[in-house]
Order: C-alpha cells, then structure tokens, then sequence
C-alpha cells in the first residue's frame, strides 16, 4: 500500500515512517500542505496521514480541502 505522511514534525514523520515501512508499506513524507500536494499528485497514495494541526503556510484542513478538489478532479 502506498501511503502518504504528512506532519510538520520530523520526529513524527520518521516514526510513522518506520512503523508503516516495517509492514512493507511505501511510504512518501511531506513536511507541509505544500509539499504534500505536489506529492499526492505524483505519488499517487492509496492513503494519507495527515497533521490537521499544522503550523504556518498551508493548515492539515486546506490540505484535505486540496486533496478533494483533485479527486473530484
């Protein structure tokens, strides 16, 4: 399964990293709504974790708002 993690925290990118790789998961990290988008459209995740509180620039919900206007295409 492809999955997506999006978290403004490295310690918490790394850990997810870890746990999902560990359950041969392909895993992609993006450190901001910005970066995450660019991603999803390339990536193509089947799921994506995502840190509705992020800080600054882009928040988790516009993320999510975002990433609903590309599947509605």
């Amino acid at each position: 399964m492809k999955v997506l993690v999006v978290d403004n925290s490295s310690e918490i990118r790394t850990l997810l990293q870890d746990i999902l790789s560990s359950r041969n998961h392909n895993v992609e990290l993006a450190e901001s709504g910005e970066v995450a988008l660019q991603k999803y459209v390339t990536f193509k995740p089947d799921v994506v974790t995502l840190d509705l509180g992020m800080p600054g620039g882009m928040s988790g919900y516009d993320t999510l708002s975002k990433i609903k206007e590309i599947e509605r295409g």
